[in-house]
């Protein structure tokens, strides 16, 4: 599916994907979708199965559910700011590596 279908069905939402196509830029254009978790709280409770998932998958990913902040974080060229609701792309991408 789509990144940006996966993004527009599960808004500000933070979305597990597993077998990412990516363009040149580093950006997720089509995945399969693992799992949603509604909040962050959701995600951070469930540590142990995102684990299984990223040993699973090579390619997993978590994606949160704002196409801007994804491509911004990833294209590394423009930088937002985390606020206390939610994390950008690049706190998750630390989050991630942190687990392995």
């Amino acid at each position: 599916m789509l990144l940006t279908e996966l993004i527009k069905k599960y808004p500000q939402q933070y979305i597990a994907v597993a077998h990412t196509q990516k363009t040149l830029d580093n950006i997720i254009q089509e995945a399969t979708l693992i799992k949603v978790y509604p909040t962050l709280e959701d995600a951070k409770n469930s540590k142990e199965q995102i684990q299984a998932y990223m040993k699973r998958y090579s390619d997993f990913d978590i994606v949160y559910g704002d196409y801007e902040d994804y491509v911004a974080t990833r294209r590394r060229d423009v930088k937002i700011a985390p606020t206390e609701e939610k994390l950008s792309q690049a706190d998750i991408d630390q989050l991630i590596a942190a687990l392995q």
